[in-house]
C-alpha cells in the first residue's frame, strides 16, 4: 500500500515553488511536435516525467524537454535547482549544415540524422499541408521548409525516435523505481500562470494521482477528450 496519497501528490503539483519549470504545451519559445507523460511509482516513491519534443526557436536545436516532478527527484542542477533536462536530437550546428536563409531547409538537403538513423527530408510543400503543418511563409517566396515544420513532419513519421528512452527518462530518478504507465493522449489545460487552474482542479492530474497511488492502470478513465496534439496549441513557438 502506498505511503503517500492522491491529495499529497496534487498538493505537491500545486506548489509552484517546488519546480523551476512546469509542463507547457504552448511555450512561446518551443514549437512542440510530440509529447508524452510517464508515470513511475512504488509504495514509497512517485514521479511524473513530462516530455515534449520539438524545435526550440531560441536554443536552435531539435530536442526533447523533460520536466520531472515527484517525491524522489535526484540530480537537480546545483546552480538553478532545475527539475528539467534537455535531450538534443539534432544540434544547431548540425542544422546549420542543411540551412538556407534563417532556420529554413536548403532545397538541396536530402537527409538528416536522428539517433543514428538517416531520415529522408521531404521537400514537397503539399505533403506538409496535407498533414496540417503550416510552412512559415514570411519572406519565403521559394516556400522553403522551415525547421519547425520539418521537425513536426519527421516526428509524425517517426514518433519513437522523438520520444525519450529509458535512460533519458531516468536522469533524475532512482534506478529501481518502476515505470507503470505512459500516456500519449490526454486532456491538457494550462496551469502555469497565476490565473490558470491548479493541477489539482484538472481531471488529468486527478486521474494521474489515482494511478500513481493504486498502481492500477485501469484507473485511467478520462471523460474529457484528448487535446494534447500540437495542432491544438497554435501559439507554441510564436514569441
Amino acid at each position: 500500500m502506498a505511503t503517500y496519497t492522491e491529495e499529497e501528490i496534487l498538493r505537491d503539483l500545486d506548489t509552484n515553488e517546488l519546480y523551476d519549470l512546469f509542463f507547457d504545451l504552448e511555450d512561446g519559445y518551443f514549437y512542440t511536435s510530440g509529447c508524452r507523460i510517464n508515470l513511475f511509482a512504488d509504495d514509497k516513491r512517485w514521479a511524473i516525467v513530462f516530455e515534449k519534443s520539438g524545435f526550440g526557436n531560441r536554443s536552435g536545436h531539435i530536442e526533447i524537454i523533460l520536466d520531472f516532478c515527484g517525491n524522489c527527484i535526484l540530480n537537480k542542477d546545483s546552480k538553478h535547482t532545475s527539475n528539467t533536462k534537455w535531450v538534443y536530437l539534432v544540434t544547431g550546428e548540425q542544422l546549420a549544415e542543411i540551412e538556407e536563409g534563417f532556420e529554413r531547409v536548403s532545397p538541396k538537403a536530402s537527409k538528416i540524422s536522428i539517433r543514428g538513423q538517416e531520415l529522408y527530408i521531404e521537400q514537397d510543400y503539399s505533403k506538409y499541408q496535407s498533414m496540417g503543418i503550416k510552412i512559415s511563409e514570411y519572406n519565403n517566396p521559394q516556400k522553403l521548409i522551415d525547421f519547425a515544420s520539418l521537425t513536426r513532419y519527421l516526428d509524425e513519421m517517426n514518433p519513437l525516435l522523438f520520444r525519450a528512452n529509458e535512460i533519458e527518462l531516468r536522469q533524475m530518478l532512482p534506478d529501481d523505481i518502476p515505470l507503470i504507465m505512459q500516456l500519449d493522449a490526454w486532456h491538457h489545460e494550462k496551469c502555469i500562470d497565476y490565473d490558470d487552474p491548479n493541477p489539482s482542479d484538472l481531471e488529468t492530474f486527478q486521474l494521474i494521482a489515482k494511478v500513481l497511488v493504486s498502481k492500477d492502470t485501469t484507473d485511467w478513465k478520462p471523460k474529457k477528450k484528448a487535446n494534447n496534439n500540437w495542432r491544438n496549441w497554435p501559439e507554441a513557438g510564436t514569441l
